[in-house]
């Protein structure tokens, strides 16, 4: 939000796939004043971060994508694809959050980490 703030208008991310909804408050928050929703939203997309980034972006959005309906195919070498119980567990830790709260949902019903 700092970059936003200082006059950035140029993204590039690949969490945009998945957490635009979260991004697009941020952004009218912050056109609206409301300074205590902008560090709440945050808040909310910083600790959905740190799940991320403890995966590897790029795995876990993979990762991420699958479980909202959007298989984006296994991740490339030489990166490694998680393991079932690394799948459950990263899906029990992001769920936690409010990701798919904002996430778009092709169909979240009866999703496991499989």
């Amino acid at each position: 939000m700092m970059l936003y703030a200082g006059g950035n208008r140029h993204y590039v991310g690949s969490t945009y796939n998945y957490m635009n909804a979260l991004y697009l408050k941020l952004i009218e928050a912050h056109y609206n004043g409301e300074n205590d929703t902008v560090l709440q939203l945050q808040t909310e997309a910083d600790a959905m971060y740190k799940i991320i980034l403890a995966y590897n972006n790029i795995i876990a959005g993979k990762e991420i994508m699958r479980i909202i309906g959007v298989d984006c195919g296994p991740v490339r070498v030489p990166l490694k694809a998680l393991t079932a119980a690394d799948r459950e567990t990263f899906f029990r830790k992001i769920s936690d959050t409010t990701l798919f709260s904002y996430a778009a949902k092709k169909n979240l019903t009866g999703i496991t980490a499989r």
